[in-house]
């Protein structure tokens, strides 16, 4: 939304985001290149996309809401698979994915991006 102000937890949001872009960017990217299969190209993909999200949060852009709504989901479902394999980095994207998720669900932060 043009000229609105940024809450501050939409901030420290959008930094997870751009963090969350960066080691998703460089892990997919190393795994791919090293011969990573489907996982690495998913996260590789995710990384892509919490770029765009973060950019979108930081500008308070609309549709950069319903965008990061889908990129919480999409890393709930793909944290699925490391789990099931024990790995406990997995736990960790699982929860902060979960609590951005019911964040984004708050009614200041809807109000933030007209929702």
């Amino acid at each position: 939304m043009a000229g609105a102000s940024r809450p501050f937890p939409i901030t420290v949001v959008s930094i997870l985001a751009g963090l969350g872009a960066l080691s998703g960017i460089v892990l997919g990217g190393l795994a791919l290149a090293g011969g990573g299969g489907v996982y690495a190209v998913v996260v590789l993909v995710l990384g892509l996309l919490y770029f765009v999200c973060a950019y979108g949060l930081w500008s308070l852009q609309g549709w950069a809401w319903m965008l990061s709504m889908l990129a919480q989901i999409l890393t709930i479902v793909a944290s699925v698979a490391p789990l099931a394999s024990g790995g406990s980095v997995a736990y960790v994207q699982l929860i902060v994915a979960v609590i951005i998720l019911l964040y984004l669900n708050s009614g200041g932060v809807r109000k933030a991006f007209g929702r």
